[in-house]
């Protein structure tokens, strides 16, 4: 009965759902659960690939300066199941898994690894979602208005500006922000998130790459879709250039759209340095101090965590795109 959870979640949701889609009379119902039966199957194989990793890195949770007697240790692996073979203890930990369980955390003894997540989690969505907020407010703005002037001087301020974002490494980029804004012209708060403006430059400093990459994207498009018949046409019939320019931003908003999938993964990723370097009591926090500790369970539940945060973001993303675009298919 301890594996049953595991065997509904990951063996037979998936086949319901691929035999409805099978059957499914509708392309796009059919495409829905597709995408639903792969996601547990996804989140597995991610952790069954985390777990021959984190087992096969030399030395274990309990390694540190000071050695433990033999009877401590065989007491500590006994408590958290090292003791077990490795197949088996990979058997619990999706058994586990299935219910949202992922065991104690190794390093925070006094707490799970799902506390340890919830208590994360707010702080590094709320700086996820700011961070994607600034990708869209900076990046589509910027990209129309280089590609209405396109050759010009504002075109190429912009491109170079574009180039340097995304050729700067995120900590390098966070000194050049926190240096003015912080030390020099005492505008934002330092570190934390003990105010509400503290989480202003956090996210302003992880959002601007990928801004800049939506601001590559908007302005290459529209200035694609400029240069077809249908501008033409429109200018002939009387509509004004910026009717005409906001329906080459409609054609572009396709790839931004696409990227926006990518974009919310690389998000998650990019978080843990900023989190670090700002001291944000977020999920990279976490992720780091576990990799440093060798905390197992806390680093695959976070594993878990961030692969099903991006399975779920990309697939926002897709479907997304037929109501930018009713061209575009899901498959």
């Amino acid at each position: 009965m301890e594996h049953l959870p595991a065997v509904l979640l990951f063996v037979l949701t998936p086949v319901v759902l691929l035999v409805c889609a099978r059957r499914s009379c509708s392309a796009r119902r059919g495409s829905l659960l597709r995408r639903a039966a792969w996601l547990p199957l996804t989140v597995l194989c991610v952790h069954a690939l985390s777990f021959a990793l984190v087992h096969a890195v030399p030395g274990g949770p309990f390694d540190d300066d000071r050695p433990l007697a033999a009877e401590t240790r065989a007491a500590l692996e006994a408590r958290f199941g090292l003791d077990r073979p490795a197949f088996e203890q990979w058997l619990h930990a999706v058994s586990g898994m299935a219910r949202a369980e992922f065991g104690p955390s190794l390093a925070h003894r006094d707490h799970s690894v799902t506390e340890v997540l919830v208590a994360g989690a707010p702080a590094s969505l709320l700086l996820g979602a700011l961070a994607l907020a600034w990708t869209l407010a900076l990046g589509i703005p910027f990209g129309l208005w280089a590609a209405l002037r396109r050759g010009r001087s504002a075109d190429l301020t912009i491109s170079a500006c574009i180039a340097l974002l995304l050729a700067l490494p995120t900590f390098v980029l966070t000194g050049l922000l926190l240096i003015p804004l912080v030390f020099w012209w005492k505008l934002l708060p330092a570190a934390g998130l003990d105010q509400p403006s503290a989480v202003l430059l956090p996210s302003l400093c992880l959002g601007l790459p990928f801004a800049a990459q939506v601001a590559r994207l908007v302005r290459s498009g529209v200035a694609e879709a400029l240069q077809g018949e249908w501008r033409r046409t429109l200018v002939a019939a009387g509509l004004p250039e910026r009717a005409v320019a906001f329906a080459a931003l409609r054609l572009s908003l396709v790839s931004v759209v696409a990227f926006l999938g990518n974009a919310a993964a690389g998000v998650l990723t990019g978080s843990l340095v900023v989190e670090q370097i700002f001291a944000i009591p977020g999920l990279g926090a976490h992720f780091v101090e576990s990799a440093l500790n060798r905390d197992f369970t806390l680093a695959l539940g976070m594993v878990v965590l961030y692969t099903a945060l991006a399975y779920v973001l990309n697939w926002a993303a897709d479907l997304m795109l037929p109501v930018v675009d009713p061209r575009v298919e899901l498959s």
